[in-house]
């Protein structure tokens, strides 16, 4: 059998409406052994490999931030890294490769939103590790250890928005999305919660009227009107309350709950993560015919351009995952 091959792209933009960007994204690789950021762009096997894992930059949704920022989210962010929850989960083998990628999409008034959206992304950085055990467990086992393991990530972060929402008067009301997307040899685990979304296109269904499948559900009433065929994806699209969230992480919620799921992976596979700023200016075939043509720029990139150009009102945020 012929290995795997993971490709994958990044890009944000702040749109033509916002001062600021909100969003932030993540990409991540690990074994057993440790655990790297990815960059924007990049290339790698997917299955066994002994070879060390290369250090990349990361990135998130906006750069250069003022001396008073960095100090102000590093305080925040301190407060926000104590009392991890130490949770048992199916351990990723010596040699094995695997990957996590996600997006959040901030809320709140001042530079709240952006806190929120970093914390979120910090936390999984800081906490994902600990959460690899050292025993390998039957695939039933593991799917239910991995639902587990995920739900739990979530209510952590949700917590510490909350904490931190309560404690500083910047961050009052903070919230995020979050969509997040664990790709292992041949098979892929989500969670998510919010209007972010994860898009998977698989290869055998390239050409069929149903190519391109959105396993998240948006977490508004216009998302479930959609989802029961009360209204159409246009009419979704442009609803007045497409933008109302039942449920987010932190933003005074008292309990969230994911959705969480798995799908199997094979070559030619695409997945897409992104925000509301990219779905808010494209269909979803628009979003299927960016990634079937070839642009001399990486298929995230074009994408939010196209994004921002169809409406810009929103921050626009996308991952582009490829296997090959």
């Amino acid at each position: 059998m012929k290995p795997l091959t993971l490709r994958w792209s990044a890009h944000t933009d702040r749109g033509r409406v916002r001062t600021n960007n909100e969003d932030s994204f993540l990409g991540l690789v690990l074994d057993a052994r440790e655990i790297h950021l990815l960059g924007k762009t990049g290339e790698t096997p997917l299955d066994r490999d002994d070879r060390p894992l290369s250090k990349l930059a990361a990135g998130d949704g906006e750069q250069g931030e003022t001396e008073h920022r960095r100090g102000v989210y590093k305080r925040i962010l301190d407060e926000a890294s104590t009392g991890a929850t130490q949770l048992s989960a199916p351990t990723v083998e010596f040699g094995e490769r695997s990957y996590v990628f996600a997006v959040c999409d901030g809320l709140g008034g001042a530079k709240a939103g952006e806190f929120a959206s970093r914390i979120a992304i910090d936390k999984i950085t800081k906490i994902f590790p600990t959460y690899l055990a050292q025993k390998k467990l039957p695939h039933e086992e593991e799917v239910s250890k991995t639902t587990d393991l995920l739900i739990e990530l979530f209510s952590e972060i949700h917590r510490a928005l909350l904490f931190l929402s309560a404690s500083y008067d910047e961050c009052h009301g903070m919230g995020t999305t979050l969509t997040l997307c664990w790709i292992r040899p041949h098979h892929c685990y989500f969670a998510h919660i919010g209007d972010s979304r994860l898009y998977h296109v698989p290869a055998a269904a390239e050409f069929s009227k149903r190519s391109i499948q959105q396993l998240s559900e948006d977490d508004t009433h216009v998302g479930w009107l959609f989802r029961h065929g009360k209204i159409s994806e246009r009419e979704a699209k442009h609803h007045q309350g497409r933008n109302l969230l039942q449920k987010a992480l932190g933003a005074d919620h008292q309990f969230v709950v994911p959705h969480v799921g798995s799908f199997t992976c094979s070559p030619g596979d695409r997945l897409l993560l992104c925000t509301d700023g990219v779905t808010d200016g494209l269909f979803d075939h628009q979003l299927w015919n960016i990634l079937h043509h070839p642009s001399k720029k990486t298929p995230a990139h074009h994408l939010v351009e196209e994004a921002v150009i169809q409406s810009g009102r929103d921050n626009a945020t996308a991952i582009v995952v490829e296997i090959l």
